[in-house]
């Protein structure tokens, strides 16, 4: 038996968001990603808007959960996230960086080793307009089905 690395959810989804990501004419210009867990103080993420746009990829409350099967050989997982989208610029912004992480979430929906698919969730747009902080959370899982314990 040879070991391998257990993968890392949050770090799968910014790998795949940081090397997808488009620019349509400077329209949509590349947010900063952040891992909270990645190297940051306390887990708290540190961004500066005045530097750009931010997304946090974090893993939701819920974390993973894992259903067993066929008598323990094989388990069924869902990891649960969270994208939070952070902006100074406008509502319309916020809106076109949720529109292109979900567009990259789609096509890649089955194209990682570790996940069969990624299933986007929805999104809850918090805006606080008097600071111009405009802030939005897709919720998103990463899922696999009769995944072998025996590794």
């Amino acid at each position: 038996m040879t070991f391998s690395n257990e993968p890392i959810p949050s770090l799968i989804v910014k790998t795949m968001l940081d090397t997808d990501w488009e620019t349509y004419g400077g329209d949509i210009p590349k947010p900063s990603f952040i891992d909270p867990n990645d190297g940051t103080i306390d887990g708290a993420p540190r961004f500066d808007l005045s530097r750009g746009d931010c997304i946090v990829i974090r893993m939701a409350p819920s974390g993973e959960q894992e259903t067993y099967r066929d008598a323990w050989e094989y388990v069924d997982r869902i990891v649960t996230m969270e994208l939070e989208i952070h902006t100074g610029v406008s509502r319309q912004r916020l809106y076109n960086l949720k529109q292109e992480a979900r567009r990259i979430l789609h096509y890649n929906k089955h194209n990682m080793d570790d996940y069969q698919i990624i299933r986007y969730r929805g999104f809850n747009e918090m805006v606080n307009e008097q600071q111009r902080v405009w802030e939005g959370r897709i919720s998103l899982s990463l899922e696999t089905v009769g995944q072998t314990m025996e590794v």
